[in-house]
């Protein structure tokens, strides 16, 4: 979906969405989990891609290099000519895994999403109400679900961030402490 082809397309509902993340050389000194986590480096994408348009906008706040694909961007963040690269997240994990690129890590949480719809030719209403009924068919039977395990395995690309881990550490302790207090407390008032 994209909503600058709005006046050319119509869009089903969507079906999946896609992870931008940012990836980066070990030893990155940055949680990258928004666009601003991004100023003042020089960032990979892929020209024409969703997230070179994005990023666009800020380009007077960070350093653009446009790269023709995925694997070139991953190759030559590897190399260390560039601070970061912000790609589709799950066949970039893909990749760098199957090319054991060991030194490139996913750092932070996505910085955006975008969700995945068929576009058809504006005004063909009944393609489009086909589609849609479609979708809500496979997903209500279970079968989208199954594709997806099956061809993207999503959960095994959903890590937690070190904040997100430090926030649920924080939250069970307080909760602990607050469960103690009231046991203590409890156990005083019976005496």
């Amino acid at each position: 979906y994209l909503r600058s082809r709005e006046s050319t397309f119509n869009y089903s509902i969507p079906y999946n969405t896609i992870e931008f993340a940012t990836f980066a050389r070990k030893g990155f000194k940055r949680e990258v989990s928004s666009i601003s986590d991004l100023f003042g480096l020089k960032v990979l994408v892929i020209a024409g891609d969703f997230m070179h348009d994005t990023l666009k906008h800020y380009r007077n706040k960070l350093t653009i290099i446009p790269i023709e694909n995925q694997s070139e961007g991953l190759r030559a963040l590897a190399s260390g000519q560039f601070d970061c690269f912000v790609t589709e997240s799950l066949s970039a994990l893909l990749y760098i895994n199957k090319h054991q690129l060991n030194n490139v890590v996913r750092v932070g949480s996505p910085v955006n999403l975008m969700p995945c719809c068929f576009g058809v030719k504006k005004g063909d209403e009944a393609l489009l109400e086909r589609i849609n009924q479609g979708i809500k068919i496979i997903k209500l039977n279970g079968e989208l679900y199954q594709l997806q395990e099956k061809w993207f395995n999503t959960r095994a690309t959903n890590f937690l961030t070190k904040k997100a881990i430090y926030i649920i550490l924080l939250i069970t302790g307080l909760a602990l402490i607050v469960i103690i207090d009231i046991l203590l407390i409890n156990s005083r008032l019976r005496k």
